[in-house]
């Protein structure tokens, strides 16, 4: 069964369709897959669809149904949020100082990618999926295998 971890980059094409999104949702399609995210990657969604809700890119009703969605993916077990604590803080530190240095690694992309290496310890994850290039080119220096919805390989 394969296992993904799910940046908030690549979670929110589930929400609204976007560049990305066919992919994403073949993700979930899959039953057998087992799909992990950050706790974090719930805050940031909230805050961008937030964010395009006080811009006028969605309605209110379109962010309750988002919120909606978000809060059933988790509830069903279709995403396994990975709570964010001391341990991956430290770990964020240290891929900051190592990755960090050659890929522009920055804070919340490095505690995204914190929690998904220490779940990789216990659970081994198959592929790290985000839309965000830094983040994935750490997560390739990491030896992550990576997806990118926007751009998959043929």
């Amino acid at each position: 069964m394969p296992r993904y971890f799910l940046d908030s980059s690549a979670w929110a094409k589930r929400m609204r369709l976007e560049s990305g999104s066919v992919v994403v949702n073949a993700i979930f399609a899959n039953a057998t897959a087992e799909r992990y995210a950050s706790r974090l990657a719930v805050t940031e969604m909230l805050s961008v669809f937030a964010t395009k809700l006080r811009i006028g890119q969605i309605s209110n009703s379109e962010f309750d149904t988002i919120r909606a969605q978000l809060l059933a993916d988790i509830a069903a077990g279709l995403v396994r949020v990975i709570s964010v604590t001391e341990s991956e803080f430290v770990e964020a530190d240290r891929l900051i100082a190592s990755v960090g240095r050659m890929t522009g690694l920055r804070t919340l992309d490095a505690l995204h990618l914190a929690s998904a290496r220490l779940l990789h310890l216990t659970t081994p994850l198959d592929t790290i999926v985000g839309a965000d290039r830094r983040l994935l080119s750490a997560a390739q220096a990491m030896g992550f295998t990576v997806l990118n919805p926007e751009a998959p390989t043929p």
